[in-house]
């Protein structure tokens, strides 16, 4: 088990977790976030493989629409 910060709020997660199984775990629908891992974009094809690495900072921040 590990801690990452996301958003401000530490969040225990397991040693392999994905982005998209933290979003999940959070409440979180994946779809309409972009996020950055310790500063780095992640791209959203790999939100299923990208293993959060402990003691990561994860940052979400919601799409927003419009036109």
């Amino acid at each position: 088990m590990s801690v990452v910060l996301l958003n401000n709020e530490q969040i225990p997660v397991s040693s392999d977790m994905t982005i998209k199984q933290l979003l999940l775990a959070q409440g979180m629908n994946p779809f309409v976030f972009m996020i950055r891992v310790n500063g780095q974009i992640v791209n959203r094809d790999q939100y299923d493989t990208f293993i959060i690495p402990d003691g990561a900072i994860v940052k979400a921040y919601p799409f927003v629409g419009g036109g």
